[in-house]
């Protein structure tokens, strides 16, 4: 498991190798095969799941400008968003209540 940093600047920090890495080069060493732990330099909350879930973005984002066609299927994508359910909220305001 290697252990990556996030710090307030958005910079990740790989303790492992003792280096600063991009979102990019993360989401390479998962494709790679290695299995990652991401966490908060101030408050060690673990970053992991939000972290990887943006680095799918943005990987998928930059296979999209190469060209090369269709990176993941949609129906995968629409697995992956049935597996995080979400709490209704209660609305707040006069005009969120009236719709």
């Amino acid at each position: 498991m290697i252990q990556i940093v996030r710090y307030a600047n958005r910079k990740f920090y790989n303790k492992d190798k003792a280096g600063y890495l991009s979102l990019l080069d993360l989401s390479e060493l998962v494709y790679k095969g290695a299995s990652v732990t991401v966490t908060c330099d101030r408050t060690g909350a673990d970053l992991t799941t939000e972290t990887l879930s943006r680095a799918l973005y943005e990987r998928l984002k930059q296979h999209r400008h190469t060209g090369e066609g269709v990176a993941m299927k949609p129906r995968v994508l629409e697995k992956l968003i049935c597996c995080v359910p979400i709490k209704k909220t209660t609305p707040t305001t006069q005009k969120e209540r009236e719709g």
